[in-house]
């Protein structure tokens, strides 16, 4: 079964007229592929078969914990889910994230730095992420995000908090 961003680009496909599939017809489309009923999405991301049945007509906007959820539950990619169901979000991030890939670039190859900060290969991949808020105009901006993040992980061996959690602490 495809999934993530490759899942999302071929349903982003465009049409024969040029058009690019709207949030609603790429869910609904998704679901088909999966086999799934609206009333078997709805029951995985506990709402309604109508609000589903809203959203795959456009009727309806969905918050981003819905996104979220969907995403996950038709095995699409998060973040592409989001701007597709906010087109004017992405806008915004186009300016922010032109300089960000270049001082993400900079930092992703100073293996020195990474080096002297114990950057490990999971955390090099969150910090990816990170790139996609924009407002990381120095490499040392990254090594500063790691450590705050890394002050709020739990230790090893304990209970692992979700990424969501985490990010609701840092941002506190």
């Amino acid at each position: 079964m495809p999934g993530g961003v490759e899942a999302l680009e071929k349903f982003m496909g465009r049409e024969r007229s040029g058009k690019t599939r709207s949030f609603g017809e790429v869910i609904l489309a998704r679901r088909r592929e999966l086999g799934l009923a609206q009333g078997d999405v709805a029951r995985l991301i506990k709402t309604s078969i109508k609000f589903i049945g809203q959203l795959e007509a456009n009727q309806r906007h969905p918050c981003d914990g819905t996104v979220a959820r969907l995403a996950e539950v038709l095995a699409l990619d998060r973040i592409e889910l989001i701007f597709l169901a906010n087109p004017e979000a992405q806008s915004l991030f186009q300016h922010h994230q032109a300089e960000a890939s270049s001082t993400w670039k900079q930092f992703k190859q100073d293996a020195r730095m990474q080096r002297a900060h114990g950057v490990n290969s999971q955390e090099l991949e969150m910090l990816a992420q990170v790139t996609l808020m924009g407002d990381v105009r120095s490499t040392r901006d990254f090594v500063y995000i790691l450590n705050t993040i890394r002050g709020v992980q739990p230790p090893e061996g304990t209970a692992k908090v979700s990424g969501r959690a985490e990010l609701k602490r840092c941002l506190r």
